[in-house]
């Protein structure tokens, strides 16, 4: 393909086995990120929604705002930033909440509008309620490297703003119409508050305990608080167990953790394959650095352009071409090391025109500095 976006042929066979066996394409790091920390989150919060904890989240929520003006739209907003802790999904969010606060809503007389505006707004929130957030967190953490706590504590300010946000919002339209507080006969009681809190608050304390105060990984993390969350589930709200009810539970569970993690394992294959393709393709550093040239390292050399060619994607080798990918690694990273110590930019932006210019001519004379380093890591 000619052009800004152009790239070497791809052969059918190499680019196959590169999407589908090898680790360039549904098997790459994002399918590592599923597999790894993703599936364990969301067992997470399955355990915990197909307890006591879904319902201790409702009766939290509608302690703290339930006796407010638009208390019941209030208690959508606590409710739904409650549960996407745990969910780090808007459409589950939506489906376990939305079930008891849109239905509360419409019995006071609130606007239909409005509730479905308060539930949906909220429940997208959740994505980004920490600890539990949406796969795009975990993603964050397998290409730029930053350990899950410290995107969890970035993102912790934006989630309180965004439900503050919405919490200003839902009491200014209550100070200009008559949104009722929820009825009193239909809050619950301070003891099942309590209790039905416990069932969430033990859960998450492992599991923040064990990242923040214990060092551990999320995914070990993660593991000891459905432990804990699991040992709850033989228990209800009274403090009663019963194998029958158990059962049930742990069906659910089980459905529930399966069809999430396959909605988002397909999410995730699908960005594989894109950025698969685009790292073939070479596309990715050409869309994102103008001229194959930009700020690639903090010391603002460039990409290196045609030099480089040989380490991202297909290259002629023997008459035919051949994905030399992977068993160039080694030597890309000895070429890529030397050119940033010793070659300066504009040489080396000026090297590549001048290979772009001969190749319709003749060969051209390689500087000493470039030849250097191509021998050794040629020898290396």
């Amino acid at each position: 393909i000619p052009g800004e976006f152009g790239h070497s042929p791809l052969p059918l066979r190499s680019f196959l086995g590169t999407m589908t066996i090898a680790e360039g394409g549904i098997w790459g790091s994002l399918t590592a990120v599923s597999v790894g920390v993703v599936s364990i989150f969301v067992i997470f919060g399955a355990v915990l929604n197909a307890g006591e904890a879904g319902q201790g989240f409702m009766n939290v929520a509608a302690a703290a705002a339930g006796r407010l003006r638009g208390g019941a739209a209030k208690v959508s907003v606590l409710s739904s930033a409650l549960f996407g802790s745990i969910s780090g999904s808007a459409s589950a969010n939506v489906a376990s909440t939305g079930a008891i606060t849109l239905p509360a809503m419409t019995r006071l007389g609130y606007p239909r509008r409005l509730a479905a505006g308060v539930e949906a707004v909220a429940s997208s929130g959740g994505q980004i309620m920490p600890p539990l957030m949406g796969a795009g967190a975990f993603v964050m953490v397998e290409l730029t490297g930053t350990p899950y706590t410290q995107i969890m504590g970035a993102a912790l300010l934006p989630a309180i703003l965004y439900f503050w946000a919405v919490w200003v919002g839902i009491n200014a339209f209550a100070s200009r119409h008559d949104l009722k507080p929820v009825r009193k006969e239909d809050q619950p009681p301070a003891r099942d508050v309590w209790i039905t809190a416990g069932f969430f608050a033990i859960p998450f304390a492992v599991l923040l305990e064990r990242m923040f105060v214990g060092g551990y990984t999320p995914q070990y993390a993660a593991c000891s608080a459905i432990l804990a969350a699991f040992v709850l589930l033989l228990w209800d709200a009274r403090l009663t167990w019963s194998w029958p009810r158990t059962s049930e539970r742990l069906q659910t569970l089980t459905l529930t953790a399966g069809r999430q993690i396959a909605m988002i394992a397909s999410i995730i294959l699908c960005a594989s394959i894109v950025i698969g393709v685009l790292g073939l393709a070479s596309c990715g550093g050409q869309a994102s650095q103008p001229d194959n040239y930009g700020s690639a390292n903090p010391d603002g050399d460039g990409f290196y352009g045609n030099f480089m060619f040989g380490c991202t994607g297909v290259t002629p080798v023997d008459g035919e071409y051949r994905d030399t990918t992977l068993e160039s690694q080694p030597f890309c990273r000895c070429v890529y090391d030397g050119m940033k110590e010793t070659v300066p930019f504009a040489e080396a932006k000026a090297f590549d025109e001048a290979q772009a210019a001969a190749e319709q001519e003749t060969d051209i004379s390689v500087p000493s500095n470039i030849a250097a380093i191509q021998q050794r890591c040629g020898n290396e």
